[in-house]
């Protein structure tokens, strides 16, 4: 009951369900205050509630059936009568939208049903290195490694990341006792068993002391870090098509990649970067990719790599991603922002691919072109890409 100012007055009644007959007061907060879960008539009610209060001088009880007639309350003036509505003749953008990086991609062709050109192309740049096409052994169709056995996935690879979202928040600092036990405890919440959170604790460890090759450091080594970094860019009727054509001249180029559906953005762009750093004087973009190329580490080549990110079309994402990250520095450091020496560029992290050749890094570097077009293009100004 709300606590009033003055006074508080409380109507009880020997309620009823439909159409029964069973009064069910009993089944309220107050009926149980009155007499605990016990069915009582409607006939009981005065005398259960003056040997609850009656000695109470705060209390009193009256019955509502001796009361004075009460007449509703009328108004001194009859309210106006309503106007009627004006026409609405402004104009505004029906078509104006949130979009992102999924949204681009999200009727991207799979593999499987792409044309016969691009399905090889794809094929050859994935098995370039492949010694041979024989037969894995037993021993490689049961993998050793906790990255390799993880289980593949949606819900797994979002788990993952959020866990390096964590973790990154925290500086990456599972070596320290305390976080193991921490993510240990999350993985339970998650209802995982011990093997499984034995599995991603030794995998996220195998990745936090590796050294990133574009970088020469691991990421708990990195100076000044942001996890999850949130942008919106305001776009201005850009066609997928520009985009890809951009991002197909810049990044990878002559490399085949599925191409995007055709739709226009216009509105804004949002996204989430899984990891903002800085490092020895450049700014950086990171995405982890918890993909699976193959069950051993000698198949995470470089051009397995490169494959895997033009196949999903993460190259449209570091684009967008370096976009992002090029407009917040230019906003934020203003005449002392220089990009061709402070801007690092974008990396994919493939975390199953830590201990391959490549330490599972694609490094897309900035292309001042690439970023001054695609900033023209968003704004709808005409410049050279």
């Amino acid at each position: 009951l709300t606590r009033a100012r003055h006074a508080l007055w409380v109507g009880i009644a020997a309620l009823k369900v439909g159409k029964g007959s069973v009064c069910m007061l009993h089944r309220s907060a107050i009926g149980y205050l009155l007499g605990g879960d016990t069915p009582c008539e409607g006939a009981a009610i005065p005398g259960l509630l003056r040997e609850t209060f009656g000695d109470s001088p705060a209390v009193q009880i009256v019955d509502a059936a001796q009361e004075a007639d009460l007449q509703r309350l009328q108004a001194a003036h009859p309210a106006p009568a309503l106007i009627e509505p004006p026409n609405y003749h402004a104009q505004f953008e029906r078509n104006w939208s949130i979009g992102s990086f999924s949204a681009l991609v999200r009727d991207l062709t799979p593999r499987s049903t792409q044309q016969p050109a691009l399905q090889a192309a794809l094929q050859d740049e994935l098995w370039a290195t492949e010694p041979s096409m024989e037969q894995p052994s037993p021993a490689t169709l049961q993998p050793s490694a906790a990255r390799h056995r993880f289980p593949r996935g949606a819900l797994m690879g979002k788990f993952v990341h959020e866990q390096l979202a964590w973790l990154g928040e925290n500086g990456f600092a599972l070596s320290a006792q305390q976080t193991q036990d921490n993510l240990l405890q999350r993985c339970a919440r998650q209802g995982w068993d011990a093997p499984r959170s034995a599995d991603l604790l030794e995998w996220l460890s195998e990745v936090l002391v590796t050294p990133l090759p574009p970088l020469g450091v691991a990421l708990p080594e990195i100076d000044t870090l942001l996890a999850e970094m949130e942008f919106w860019l305001p776009v201005e009727r850009a066609c997928a098509a520009e985009i890809d054509a951009l991002c197909q001249r810049h990044i990878l180029p002559g490399r085949a990649r599925p191409d995007l559906t055709e739709r226009t953005l216009h509105g804004m762009v949002m996204g989430f970067a899984d990891l903002v750093f800085h490092h020895a004087g450049r700014y950086w973009v990171l995405d982890y990719k918890s993909n699976v190329l193959g069950t051993d580490d000698a198949d995470y080549t470089q051009q397995a790599l490169e494959a895997a990110v033009l196949e999903h079309r993460y190259d449209v994402q570091c684009a967008l991603y370096m976009l992002a990250l090029h407009r917040l520095l230019r906003a934020r450091l203003r005449t002392a922002y220089d990009p061709q020496t402070q801007l690092g560029g974008a990396i994919d992290l493939f975390l199953r691919g830590v201990r391959g050749p490549r330490s599972g890094c694609v490094h897309i570097p900035p292309d001042g072109v690439l970023l001054d077009a695609l900033d023209a293009l968003f704004a709808k100004r005409e410049e050279l890409a």
